[in-house]
């Protein structure tokens, strides 16, 4: 099917969608929603530098083209924005000696009782509720500013967490809490990813374990270190 002709069908959709006698308005408006959600994800004019091994050069792909990798289940990775060589980073650093045994066990233990199951479930379905969360999409950043919110609610009053966008070339940002410490100087990081995808951004795409639930997860923790003064 031409890009004209995809276009049409899905214009066909939405006017069908706007006189159909649905259940209640609502329903109705979801239903245009979702059919100006598709129309968008199959906007797949921008070209991408993709590489599928370490030898390859690298091809310049639309959307779709790169969806097609990811539906055949090939590995690739998207260099269009790597200023230099991959190869130029080197061998990764070795990392220190981990312990053998979990050294905060009784503040661990005593923080786990405040974990709501019920904010689980509420974020997940949140996050489930966007047609998809593809970072090039328009539902994609209403995500990251949902998590954006979300975490500055958990935070209240507090000035000693930062919250803040990493704005990249993707329309979707990256969002960074940040506790600022004062006794020590470690980093411990914790991390997801916020998008989710299905043959790119064209498919329903909830993502519940890809990755909402490693999303609410830290959005629970979060919640309860902020209470806590952690």
């Amino acid at each position: 099917m031409t890009m004209r002709g995809l276009c049409a069908v899905l214009l066909v959709t939405a006017v069908f969608v706007a006189f159909v006698q649905a259940d209640d308005i609502s329903d109705r408006i979801d239903r245009m929603k979702a059919a100006e959600e598709k129309l968008e994800a199959y906007q797949f004019g921008k070209q991408r530098l993709i590489k599928t091994s370490e030898e390859d050069p690298g091809q310049w792909m639309i959307t779709l083209e790169i969806a097609k990798l990811q539906q055949q289940k090939k590995g690739f990775i998207d260099v269009t924005d790597v200023p230099f060589p991959i190869s130029a980073l080197g061998d990764a650093p070795v990392p220190p000696p981990l312990p053998d045994q979990p050294q905060q066990k009784q503040l661990v233990q005593s923080l786990n009782s405040q974990l709501s199951t019920d904010n689980f479930r509420t974020n997940v379905e949140h996050l489930s509720s966007y047609y998809t969360r593809y970072y090039t999409t328009r539902s994609g950043v209403q995500a990251a500013e949902w998590i954006y919110d979300t975490l500055n609610t958990y935070k209240g009053a507090r000035t000693d967490i930062e919250i803040q966008f990493f704005n990249s070339t993707w329309a979707q940002p990256s969002v960074i809490a940040r506790f600022i410490g004062t006794v020590s100087t470690d980093v411990v990081i914790t991390g997801c990813h916020l998008d989710s995808i299905n043959f790119g951004p064209a498919g329903r795409a909830p993502g519940v374990d890809d990755d909402a639930s490693g999303v609410v997860t830290n959005l629970e923790v979060f919640r309860v270190l902020a209470s806590n003064n952690f």
